[in-house]
């Protein structure tokens, strides 16, 4: 579903440029994400489409969470995934020892 010039983004390696780095950025990700979408919209021409939202998965053991942006293109293959970032939001610090 990702577009041969699809960007996916969310690990600390530098945004993919070819397939082989684009699977290699999925393979960063959980395996299970449950995408709760928040809103979004499409192009007047209905070629661009883009939603976002909250995402919840389990790492190591420990719940996680983060927010999610997707813009999707129409074009002759169909829609195609244009963009996707995946975002974990950092756990809240620690209370300092009084």
């Amino acid at each position: 579903m990702v577009a041969d010039d699809g960007r996916i983004t969310g690990s600390k390696a530098r945004p993919p440029t070819s397939r082989a780095e684009i699977e290699a950025e999925l393979e960063t990700r959980p395996t299970s994400i449950a995408y709760s979408p928040l809103g979004g919209s499409a192009s007047a021409a209905g070629d661009l489409a883009w939603t976002y939202g909250a995402a919840r998965w389990n790492k190591d053991g420990a719940d996680r969470r983060g927010h999610y942006v997707r813009i999707w293109r129409n074009d002759k293959a169909g829609w195609r995934l244009l963009f996707d970032e995946l975002l974990e939001t950092p756990p809240p610090p620690k209370p300092a020892n009084s």
